[in-house]
């Protein structure tokens, strides 16, 4: 059984465009790099930190390459059932926009809503 899934495993990964794999990996450590170099002054005055901004966007890519990673191994055709449940949950997103109680005012505009643990979502 293990074997199985381990022939699985290495058979998705052959299929990846192994280039484009290199693209998005290299572009997330030229924006981990980037974010550390813009933003270490401000992270050491504001938060007595200077890896403050570089930690949490590092946090957040590795989030991001397991949910890629996450995708490339399941299957098309259950993508293509969840697809209509998130487009759904899109559409739930965006109404709650206009509801006040939900709605955070950013820059101007209501476009984000309030998620629970101070977390904010842009549904748009």
């Amino acid at each position: 059984m293990i074997a199985d899934f381990k022939d699985w495993i290495s058979l998705q990964f052959k299929q990846i465009d192994q280039g484009l794999l290199l693209v998005v990996l290299f572009l997330i450590g030229l924006g981990l790099v980037q974010v550390y170099s813009s933003s270490f002054i401000f992270a050491i005055e504001s938060y007595g930190d200077g890896h403050y901004f570089f930690r949490k966007q590092l946090l957040f890519s590795v989030m991001a390459v397991f949910i890629l990673l996450t995708c490339i191994l399941t299957p098309w055709s259950y993508l293509r059932r969840l697809g209509q449940v998130l487009w759904v949950l899109a559409i739930v997103g965006v109404v709650l926009t206009f509801i006040p109680a939900f709605a955070v005012k950013v820059g101007g505009a209501h476009r984000w809503v309030q998620m629970p643990l101070s977390f904010r979502f842009e549904p748009g």
